[in-house]
């Protein structure tokens, strides 16, 4: 099974929705037999969960990521992947100047982190993602 990393700074926002909306890409695709998504951060609190914001934007579109756990994304997993979703230009220059060797797995989505916003900074987050996956080739 090939696997898809998003990554973020704290795996608390932008990275568990990610994750979540691209399962569901894989899963529109009928791709769930070769893909699955995962999320990490580059200085999550391993087991914190997602943001309420997070959880509430996802639910309205019937993603539950309420159970979801912050972790670290870890060298293997990175060196392991077949594609690395980043959420700034900042996350990428990081793991590239820790492990050079996946520079050419590293996809830039671009979206601000909403941290501590109000609900609609997670939807607008939300809604980025889901259109920058929908044109993603797997």
């Amino acid at each position: 099974m090939k696997e898809l990393i998003v990554v973020c700074t704290g795996n608390t926002c932008r990275s568990p929705m990610g994750a979540a909306i691209l399962q569901r890409h894989i899963e529109d695709l009928g791709k769930q037999e070769e893909y699955r998504a995962e999320s990490g951060g580059l200085s999550a609190e391993k087991g914190e969960p997602a943001a309420q914001n997070a959880i509430l934007a996802m639910k309205e579109i019937g993603i539950d990521i309420s159970e979801h756990q912050a972790q670290n994304v870890k060298a293997q997993q990175l060196e392991d992947a077949e594609k690395i979703y980043v959420m700034t230009t900042s996350h990428r220059d990081f793991l590239i100047n820790a492990l050079p060797n996946i520079e050419d797995k590293i996809k830039v989505i671009g979206v601000s982190d909403p941290f501590g916003q109000d609900i609609d900074a997670y939807r607008y987050c939300r809604d980025y993602m889901i259109s920058y996956f929908d044109g993603e080739q797997l």
